[in-house]
């Protein structure tokens, strides 16, 4: 048995932060939508899974007829190939009275799956046998756990588990995001082989076990909607074997690639530097006809900082844009100055009596300028998202508020001498 399992597709979306290429984008996120359709054709698959969010609204008034029309074109070509397709409305286009999937006129070979109560349908053309559970989202703002509403069986068939939610204690997951959450513990035990999980734009796997086979996997958005969805997108080729076993291929399709190049700039480098790099990032991406949007994260104390305005930058971003055949290119310049402490220790003011007082407290060994720092600071802003003093030891405190101070004067040089310059 094949099946495709795809999710987050959000045909309607319109771009409109970027109304200069927004046309371009849709154009390209319909386009994938196709190619999903000539995959399930090419693969042989058995049905299609749709996690969720097909659609970025959910009234069919908002969607163009463009987008209409490629809506029928792709579930007519799926329904005429033999191969049903199942889909689970999300928290974007949730099943509602006057919704988009109430609005629209489906083939016999798709399923909407209408109902926040849990509904099974048999596939029994398959090898092995299927029974494939859901659940729909009926409001753009599901609160309660869908999972626990589906239930597979102990019966020799696969059972797969088609539903729209946030496994929050997932590490890829919207932890604070309250969209039909669940835990990975909820997935476990409920006699399903498959999960096929929707709404995570990344694709990742969130449980995998051999004994029982399970797999629970987010398959990603089919096609990146902005920079939050970096690198590769598409669908997932799922092939279970008669014993069970599960195999997952990553299809990527999506037609659009964002793409992030972050470059720590030494003090030498220059504009021609920047633009080697940038060449030589979009080379190793293999492209093909894929539309590319490129955001590059300049950072790294250099002789650039300052050196270039913004109008100049933008000019050299439309210069590589060009060159390159990218959709968007755009400079995030996080650059600091070339500086040292040195320069400004011996001043007459603030900056200098701060650099003297830094020395004073380093100088004097990690215990006292420990001390000295929770005194001025507070324990409570000692503590940053990535570290928490209260969990280590003496020595390990000692060297992490050290880092917490070197960071402040880095800050503190740098601030001066921007308002300086």
């Amino acid at each position: 048995m094949r099946f495709l399992h795809a999710a987050d597709i959000h045909l309607g979306t319109t771009f409109r932060s970027r109304p200069e290429v927004g046309r371009r984008l849709q154009d390209a996120l319909r386009l994938s939508f196709e190619d999903l359709a000539t995959v399930a054709v090419e693969r042989q698959v058995d049905f299609v899974l749709i996690a969720g969010d097909l659609f970025e609204a959910s009234r069919a008034e908002n969607l163009s007829l463009t987008v209409r029309a490629a809506v029928a074109g792709v579930f007519k070509r799926l329904d005429e190939a033999g191969i049903p397709t199942f889909v689970a409305p999300g928290n974007h286009d949730p099943m509602t009275p006057a919704g988009v999937y109430r609005e629209m006129t489906w083939p016999e070979g798709v399923t909407i799956f209408d109902s926040a109560g849990p509904r099974s349908v048999a596939i029994e053309t398959t090898s092995p046998k299927a029974t494939i559970h859901s659940v729909a989202h009926t409001s753009a703002a599901t609160t309660t756990n869908l999972v626990e509403r589906i239930r597979g069986d102990d019966d020799g068939r696969f059972h797969i588990g088609l539903v729209h939610c946030n496994v929050q204690d997932y590490a890829g997951s919207s932890q604070d995001e309250n969209y039909a959450p669940c835990q990975r513990s909820d997935l476990v035990g409920r006699g399903i082989h498959y999960w096929a999980l929707g709404h995570i734009h990344a694709p990742g796997v969130v449980i995998e076990s051999e004994h029982p086979p399970m797999v629970a996997a987010y398959c990603g958005c089919l096609c990146g909607l902005g920079y939050g969805d970096l690198g590769p997108r598409g669908c997932t080729l799922v092939t279970v074997d008669e014993d069970l076993t599960i195999h997952r291929e990553f299809a990527p399709i999506g037609r659009i690639r964002w793409e992030l190049l972050e470059r720590e700039l030494g003090p030498e480098d220059d504009v021609d530097a920047v633009q080697t790099a940038v060449r030589r990032h979009v080379e190793s991406l293999g492209l093909g006809d894929r539309l590319c949007c490129l955001r590059v994260r300049l950072t790294g104390r250099t002789r650039l900082f300052g050196r270039h305005d913004d109008e100049e930058w933008r000019e050299h971003a439309e210069v590589l844009r060009d060159e390159l055949g990218l959709l968007d290119l755009e400079f995030d310049r996080q650059l600091r100055p070339v500086v040292s402490m040195d320069d400004y220790a011996d001043q007459p003011h603030i900056l200098g009596e701060l650099i003297r007082t830094y020395r004073e407290m380093t100088a004097a060994g990690e215990g006292v300028e420990a001390s000295a720092l929770a005194d001025v600071l507070g324990e409570e802003s000692l503590r940053f998202p990535e570290a928490d003093p209260r969990k280590m030891d003496a020595e390990e405190v000692g060297r992490y508020r050290r880092r917490v101070l070197d960071r402040a004067m880095d800050v503190l040089v740098d601030a001066f001498v921007r308002e300086s310059s």
